[in-house]
């Protein structure tokens, strides 16, 4: 990170020292290596990070086994790991009775399913930061909303009646969209030398792939009622940009003002790693870069001061796009219902002496919204634009 940003400030002079005049096949050679050397570098960055996600992943899933300490448990972990090693047929009657659900598919053991929810919140994005609810049931989740941000203490004199101020209260309702993972082919070599951690590996596939359908849904989801659920873009305030190729720092202080300042405290950014990069060459009004790389272990990166989240199903810079996220991220809710199940094909893919592995999870996420507006997203001017937000925000609170 501290070279990404050395290579950053390198590349900023030089376009300062190219400005106004023509470029010689030799600059242009130095220009050409300088991006070269920065996508280099992030390219590296991102795998350096996508391995402590995976070790994250694997810290999670190894604790959940660990917490296994109940005879029903240990009943549905034995059957699960049966069912994935040997198929369905080779359960015994009261191992089907551990795992089986109403629609024959296996339920995994409740420390496997924490497990992939867990693992989930380390794929970055929506997951890493909305509240995540889990439900024993599938049908409609109402979640009360209230907005008293107009409710003040007042000064009365003495033996004066108290005035009748009702705050506004609405409800967010949470459905159950039901997301399948692609087929994963397991070889049975892999299954015959991963027979002690079979369990741990399904974890962490099945989080990656979950985490992948999820992330994009939850960010870019229309919010159709019977479709798709409305993503944490569809449903943030609406904040336009003066360009429709880039951003400047007046743009993201219109943006964090289009939010109520009580949610500037766990205020956070959201946008793509692309973004981030046209981002860091943005500088204040003292001529200091918005971007602080805190190369220091431990220290988070920030802009502005504030934290901000990588999430790569966020648009690219270009017209119409919505392009930056700003507020109180842990606003957005996932509502995670039920079991999370799996079916196991052993015919489909004999030929290639693998099996099928499929699963199944039902979930839907919304924006808690009161009326307060905690989420603004900066959308650059022209196209035909990616949503519409809530209004303009306003008032001095917080809504719940």
């Amino acid at each position: 990170m501290e070279k990404r940003a050395k290579l950053l400030s390198n590349l900023e002079d030089l376009q300062k020292s190219y400005e106004g005049k023509k470029i010689s096949a030799e600059e242009r050679a130095a220009w050409d290596k300088a991006k070269a050397d920065l996508e280099e570098v992030n390219r590296l960055i991102e795998e350096e990070q996508r391995s402590a996600d995976l070790a994250a992943i694997r810290a999670a899933v190894e604790g959940q086994r660990q917490n296994v300490d109940n005879d029903t448990e240990k009943r549905q972990m034995d059957a699960f790991r049966q069912m994935l090693l040997r198929g369905i047929n080779s359960l015994t009657p009261e191992q089907r009775d551990a795992i089986t659900g109403v629609d024959g598919s296996s339920v995994m053991p409740t420390s496997v399913a924490k497990a992939v929810e867990i693992a989930l919140a380390h794929t970055g994005g929506v997951m890493s930061v909305a509240q995540i609810i889990r439900t024993a049931k599938g049908e409609n989740l109402i979640l009360p909303t209230v907005n008293d941000t107009t409710s003040k203490a007042q000064i009365v004199a003495q033996y004066t009646k108290g005035s009748k101020d009702a705050p506004t209260i609405g409800g967010l309702t949470l459905g159950a969209f039901t997301y399948r993972t692609p087929i994963i082919p397991i070889s049975y070599e892999l299954l015959q030398d991963a027979e002690f951690d079979i369990t741990g590996l399904i974890s962490q596939l099945l989080a990656e792939q979950f985490g992948r359908g999820l992330n994009y849904d939850f960010t870019t989801g229309a919010g159709a009622a019977t479709t798709t659920p409305k993503g944490i873009v569809a449903a943030a305030n609406n904040v336009s940009a003066g360009s429709s190729s880039a951003i400047t720092f007046d743009d993201l202080l219109n943006l964090k003002k289009a939010v109520d300042a009580a949610y500037w405290a766990k205020g956070k950014f959201m946008l793509n790693q692309n973004t981030l990069i046209e981002l860091a060459k943005i500088k204040d009004d003292e001529n200091r870069y918005i971007w602080n790389p805190n190369v220091a272990a431990g220290m988070a990166q920030t802009i502005m001061g504030h934290e901000f989240v990588i999430n790569n199903d966020m648009a690219d810079i270009a017209a119409g796009k919505s392009v930056v996220l700003f507020g109180d991220l842990s606003k957005y809710r996932v509502r995670i219902a039920k079991d999370i199940t799996a079916k196991r094909f052993d015919e489909l893919l004999g030929e290639y002496n693998a099996i099928g592995l499929t699963a199944f999870m039902r979930a839907d996420g919304a924006l808690a919204d009161a009326g307060t507006h905690p989420i603004a997203k900066l959308t650059l001017t022209g196209g035909s634009g990616s949503g519409s937000g809530a209004g303009s925000g306003s008032g001095s609170g917080s809504g719940l």
